[in-house]
């Protein structure tokens, strides 16, 4: 039995066999070139796609880092605008203590009378 199943599978290879034409043509030959030729062509053109796509990743890297930057110098913008609206304030204050001085309203009085 077994051997009526080999020997059946051999019968269907060889009809397989048979209806291939294995004679080569020219036009057989181009479309194997042409198909060569597409296939090595997108390869080349894929790998430049992955080439810009990696190219872009660095880009977007380093904007991303642009971006940390200046962040930062954001931040130490808006510390120092505080230091100098604070020193403003106290400049102010000053100012308005030597106006008081200058008038006589301040911290010495007119009327002395020698106490402490």
């Amino acid at each position: 039995m077994r051997k009526l199943q080999s020997s059946t599978l051999l019968f269907l290879i060889e009809g397989v066999l048979q209806m291939i034409d294995w004679n080569v043509r020219v036009g057989d030959i181009l479309v194997v070139l042409s198909l060569a030729g597409s296939i090595m062509f997108y390869a080349f053109r894929s790998g430049q796609f992955a080439e810009s796509i990696k190219t872009m990743q660095r880009e977007i890297k380093d904007l991303k880092d642009v971006a940390k930057q200046l962040a930062a110098v954001i931040i130490d913008n808006a510390v120092m605008n505080t230091r100098l609206n604070t020193a403003a304030d106290r400049l102010n204050l000053m100012d308005k203590k030597i106006e008081d001085l200058r008038r006589g309203d301040g911290f010495i009085h007119k009327s002395i009378n020698r106490e402490y």
